[in-house]
């Protein structure tokens, strides 16, 4: 999932297309097979599917008519 314009799930192939030289990184979250419960991982993807279709934030205005990037990651996590 990512907050372009409009927010939508996108193929890991095409991101990475995206990357300058297609470059990406990948991490990991400390503890997180403590922090993500079967239960977390279910309320996050039923979060994270309410803002598809969304438009972007040019503005970085923080609300839930229009999101940018930091917003729905943080949105998704918290």
């Amino acid at each position: 999932m990512e907050a372009v314009e409009p927010v939508k799930i996108t193929e890991i192939d095409t991101f990475i297309s995206k990357g300058k030289n297609k470059h990406f990184v990948i991490k990991r979250l400390a503890n997180s097979d403590m922090l993500l419960t079967e239960e977390k991982i279910r309320l996050m993807k039923s979060i994270g599917n309410q803002y598809i279709g969304k438009h972007y934030d040019i503005y970085f205005n923080w609300s839930d008519e229009k999101i940018y990037c930091t917003e729905l990651a943080w949105k998704i996590f918290k």
